[in-house]
């Protein structure tokens, strides 16, 4: 049985315009356009080297528009194109056509089968390309180094006591013959003052405690004796110097 001879040439109008298209990067379109010139060819050219060019740019094309776009429908449509030229071959081959060897249409139906994501796995997703946005400018937090709370406190609050005691004592002096509460003055002020004594040395020993645990934070002093008090014409009150804190 003789091949029979081919009687057109309109793959060849086809198969420039794939060509423009790959070259364009319409590799989508370059690969149907490639089948569709396939399809225009008579048998012996399907089964020849020109039919073989025409598949083999067709796959090429589809795999690369898969690996762009990861539309799985394009692996699918290189799979049926496959089969159908390996159908090709065979019939060919039953015509007594010179048939090309067909190992390089298994190796690219497995190369595009070995593409397909697996059942149940879900299609990959290409990376997101991009400019990476510019961080916030957010302001730095001040460094923060912790005190001990308890002894702050115990120094605060005695030391309150101690100025008010202070006043109401020195109110009580400055003025001897107001009033008959004027002694009560005296020793609430007292009582206040012993009071804040009492809240402030405990403190004090808290502080300094923490101060020599510290390694490179240093615990500012707090001076007691800067504490005294002070009179004018109608006013009293207690003027204290000292610091608490720390400092790196």
């Amino acid at each position: 049985m003789a091949c029979p001879a081919a009687q057109s040439d309109a793959h060849r109008s086809l198969l420039k315009q794939a060509d423009a298209q790959v070259e364009a990067g319409e590799d989508q379109q370059a690969a149907r356009t490639f089948v569709s010139a396939f399809d225009a060819m008579d048998l012996i050219d399907r089964v020849g080297n020109t039919g073989r060019f025409a598949a083999d740019r067709a796959v090429t094309s589809y795999l690369k528009g898969w690996r762009i776009d990861r539309d799985v429908q394009l692996l699918e449509d290189a799979e049926t194109f496959l089969l159908r030229y390996l159908e090709e071959l065979n019939r060919g081959k039953l015509e007594g056509c010179g048939v090309v060897d067909r190992a390089w249409a298994d190796d690219k139906l497995a190369e595009v089968r070995a593409e397909m994501p697996k059942e149940g796995e879900p299609t990959p997703e290409e990376p997101v390309v991009g400019p990476t946005p510019p961080p916030k400018n957010c302001p730095a937090a001040p460094a923060i180094i912790g005190v001990d709370r308890a002894g702050v406190a115990l120094v605060t609050v005695g030391a309150s006591l101690f100025v008010t005691g202070t006043a109401l004592l020195v109110v009580g002096l400055v003025q001897p013959n107001a009033d008959d509460g004027t002694p009560a003055l005296e020793i609430t002020g007292g009582i206040l003052m012993g009071g804040g004594v009492a809240f402030t040395i405990p403190g004090a020993v808290r502080l300094a405690t923490w101060k020599r645990k510290q390694g490179r934070a240093q615990l500012g002093r707090i001076d007691l004796d800067t504490v005294s008090p002070w009179t004018g014409r109608g006013l009293a009150g207690v003027s204290v110097r000292g610091r608490f804190g720390t400092l790196r």
